[in-house]
C-alpha cells in the first residue's frame, strides 16, 4: 500500500439533488447549482464549507447532496445539513459527531 502523507490535502464534495416532496427530480442537480470540489484544511472547514454552500444556494434538506469529505480519494468523513460531521456510512444510534459547530 502506498504512504499518505499526513500532509496530504481533505476535499469536500458540494452538490445538490432534487427533492421529490417538491416535485424535483430526485437523480439530478438542481438548476443552476453546480457542484464543487474544493480542498479544504480540517474537518471544521468543511463543515464551514458545506453550510456556506447550502445557504448561498438555499437549499433545504432533502437538497443537500454534497457531504463526502475524501483524503487522496478516499471517504473519511461526511458533513450533515448542520453542518456536523461524522464517520463515513449511515448513521447508527449512539454515533458521536467528529466535529460539531453548536
Amino acid at each position: 500500500m502506498p504512504h499518505r502523507s499526513l500532509s496530504t490535502p481533505l476535499q469536500v464534495t458540494l452538490a445538490s439533488i432534487g427533492n421529490p416532496d417538491h416535485a424535483q427530480p430526485p437523480g439530478r442537480s438542481l438548476p443552476g447549482v453546480p457542484s464543487e470540489t474544493v480542498e479544504i484544511l480540517d474537518l471544521a472547514a468543511a463543515s464551514r464549507a458545506c453550510r456556506a454552500y447550502i445557504e448561498r444556494h438555499q437549499l433545504g434538506a432533502g437538497n443537500w447532496a454534497g457531504d463526502i469529505v475524501t483524503r487522496a480519494g478516499v471517504p473519511i468523513a461526511r458533513v450533515s445539513y448542520n453542518g456536523r460531521v461524522w464517520r463515513p456510512g449511515s448513521w447508527k444510534p449512539g454515533d458521536q459527531p467528529l466535529y460539531d459547530p453548536q
